[in-house]
């Protein structure tokens, strides 16, 4: 059975990001001159379907402390913190500070120095394709240049950091990010006096960083707010009704004319029954009329955002905070 199960290499998934691309010029004639007749030469060195593939790296500048592991791009480094290479870091005062580096891809947001072998290149936090960094004791915020935020700095403390371009925490049964309450110890040997939160902070922006809001709580606060809305509704519907009673009262009013002997009864006065009528009409226009209207939008406001089968409801069916 043949063995070459690939496609010509224009028809290939892969061709959008060709291998090629990461050759440098001595690869790139070692292709030309030894693979021209080769029958696989469209896949010979190009790593496609996990076969070797011709890499050119920029050498590793490791301190003197480290041990690295690396194959094609991939470096398992262990040593003591030094995020931005040798003099960096706690390895750079002796002090406790033991790390674990896993690196995919150094350098490689700058194309040309991530294939120059002739390179010498440190740790770059900023730079490298992917990382999971661990150590006992680091400057996180300063390695990962992160915005402080609120809480403690994270500085002279064991931490741990994971960066890439996207990242992915799948829980089959769910995923809790989980702080120390007050009474645990950190790293080293400190109780911890106060508990701290958690940040979510995008685009390492800090300036505005504002408290997560209760959902539980927040619909009591607009279940209270609703109530008291519906009850000023009522107020101003009774302060209408009575208002419109009094103006159609008005508008209609006679009297006995006491100068004639037979007690005859007065029309009602030019100048207010059309006042009286205005009145009136207003009152049920406004108060009555928009007063229901008010209590009408307020049931389905209180539906929508406050009742879980609401289109609009104001809390996640899945997600919790303290």
């Amino acid at each position: 059975m043949s063995q070459n199960l690939l496609p010509p290499w224009l028809n290939s998934p892969y061709y959008t990001n060709l291998a090629d691309n990461q050759f440098n010029q001595t690869q790139q004639n070692f292709l030309s001159l030894n693979n021209s007749l080769s029958p696989k030469k469209d896949v010979s060195g190009r790593g496609i379907n996990g076969k070797n593939r011709i890499v050119s790296l920029p050498t590793y500048n490791a301190i003197d402390a480290a041990k690295t592991n690396e194959h094609n791009g991939s470096y398992i480094t262990m040593a003591q913190d030094a995020p931005r290479g040798p003099g960096t870091g706690y390895s750079a005062t002796g002090a406790p500070a033991a790390s674990i580096d896993l690196v995919c891809g150094r350098v490689s947001a700058i194309a040309e120095a991530a294939k120059n072998s002739n390179l010498f290149v440190n740790d770059d936090f900023d730079h490298d394709a992917a990382r999971l960094y661990i150590s006992q004791t680091t400057d996180l915020d300063k390695a990962c240049k992160l915005a402080e935020g609120d809480n403690p700095k994270f500085e002279n403390r064991s931490g741990a950091a994971i960066i890439a371009d996207n990242i992915a925490i799948k829980g089959r049964l769910g995923v809790k990010i989980v702080t120390s309450p007050n009474g645990d110890h950190n790293s080293k040997g400190g109780k911890i006096s106060s508990g701290t939160g958690v940040e979510l902070i995008a685009n390492n922006d800090d300036s505005d960083l504002q408290p997560l809001v209760k959902g539980d709580n927040l619909i009591d606060c607009i279940y209270a707010i609703y109530k008291r809305i519906d009850k000023l509704a009522d107020m101003v519907m009774d302060v209408a009704g009575e208002n419109a009673t009094l103006g159609l009262a008005l508008g209609l009013h006679t009297h006995t004319v006491a100068s004639t002997p037979i007690g005859l009864l007065a029309a009602p006065s030019e100048a207010l029954a059309p006042l009286a009528a205005k009145f009136v009409a207003t009152n049920i226009n406004v108060g009555l009329v928009g007063g229901l209207g008010v209590k009408t939008n307020l049931f389905f406001d209180e539906f929508n955002y406050t009742y879980s089968l609401g289109n609009s409801y104001i809390n996640s069916d899945f997600n919790r905070t303290n």
